[in-house]
């Protein structure tokens, strides 16, 4: 037991002396430095100075990277599209012997549709025709 607790016990007198060094405990007169500025010249107004500011880095002007679009579609058509092919597959599924050709319709461009010249009124031969034509309210 002793040869295990001898390494241990020396450790821990080296430890013990370093820390009790006699010229560390024993109180040391306070060194006065003469050539160093005194307290209370902080204290003058003549020896002030102004604060330095931070300096302030501004962000440089880049070239701007070109954003491209997204060749998706836009929220209200894949709106659109998404309810059209629900009510697609709803009517496919409750009436599943239909399998006609979808019509799919040109779509024109709003300019397109203002500069167009107004359709001519056709004329009204049966009472259908009066009842498909549009109303003003």
């Amino acid at each position: 037991m002793v040869p295990r607790m001898f390494p241990i016990f020396l450790t821990l007198v080296t430890l013990v002396s370093l820390a009790c060094d006699p010229s560390s405990v024993m109180a040391q007169p306070p060194k006065i430095e003469a050539d160093g500025p005194s307290v209370f010249s902080k204290l003058n107004p003549l020896n002030w100075s102004a604060p330095k500011m931070p300096s302030i880095k501004f962000p440089t002007v880049s070239q701007k990277k070109k954003v491209t679009k997204s060749k998706q579609p836009g929220f209200w058509s894949s709106v659109g599209t998404s309810t059209r092919s629900a009510w697609d597959k709803t009517t496919d599924f409750l009436n599943p012997f239909d399998d006609k050709p979808k019509k799919k319709k040109k779509s024109e461009s709003f300019l397109s549709k203002l500069t167009k010249p107004a359709e001519e009124p056709r004329p009204i031969s049966t009472v259908g025709d009066f009842l498909q034509q549009k109303h003003p309210y």
